[in-house]
């Protein structure tokens, strides 16, 4: 098999391996995935597949899946690295939360795990705090990307309810892992109403 064979079978295993999420959010009401409730059964499948995860922190956070039978082959999936900032806690606390919760991130997405469309256990924070400048900035450097920087506040008044100049640190890392998520999702939502509104006889409108 090649990489990409390889890669399939695993995720097919891992499919129905009967994950349940370990994680629970008592303040925000939901449950989570956690690393510990899927790397067992993902080890497991990687090993029988003789493909190997590798992970590195730069610019950017990267999950490379070798073939080792093959190592010149690899699959190489990335994630921008967000800012958190999170009171009562030093810098190797806050490195060691956002490198866990990536490596999490990048195993889900590369392996199609399951997981609840929510920004998992940070979805709300008992001491919150507000997006910072730099924080803004980047937002706007991605959506610039996009090409959907003229939107941005809309987006994030649909996204989380209520003003962008209001935005959290947590919501704001968020909407920087997947905010061509939200983009489309925002777009979807924007031709929807459109489209009532053309029933009813209305005038089309950006909200």
């Amino acid at each position: 098999m090649n990489i990409y064979e390889k890669l399939l079978q695993v995720r097919l295993e891992l499919s129905t391996a009967n994950i349940k999420k370990g994680g629970k959010n008592e303040f925000a009401k939901y449950e989570y995935l956690e690393l510990n409730d899927f790397l067992p059964a993902l080890i497991k499948s990687c090993a029988s597949a003789k493909i190997c995860p590798l992970f590195s922190f730069g610019e950017t956070a990267k999950l490379t899946i070798v073939d080792a039978e093959k190592p010149e082959d690899f699959i190489e999936f990335s994630s921008p690295i967000a800012e958190l900032q999170m009171k009562g806690t030093n810098a190797l606390q806050i490195i060691g939360g956002v490198q866990t919760y990536l490596r999490r991130y990048l195993f889900i997405m590369a392996f199609d795990i399951a997981t609840p469309d929510v920004f998992d256990a940070g979805g709300k924070e008992a001491n919150p705090v507000k997006a910072n400048p730099a924080m803004y900035a980047k937002l706007a450097k991605k959506a610039d990307e996009l090409g959907c920087k003229e939107n941005l506040r809309h987006i994030i008044t649909s996204v989380f309810k209520k003003p962008a100049n209001d935005l959290l640190m947590n919501e704001a890392n968020e909407l920087l892992l997947r905010m061509e998520t939200y983009y489309h999702q925002w777009q979807a939502e924007q031709a929807e109403s459109n489209q009532a509104d053309s029933s009813a006889g209305k005038p089309k409108e950006s909200k």
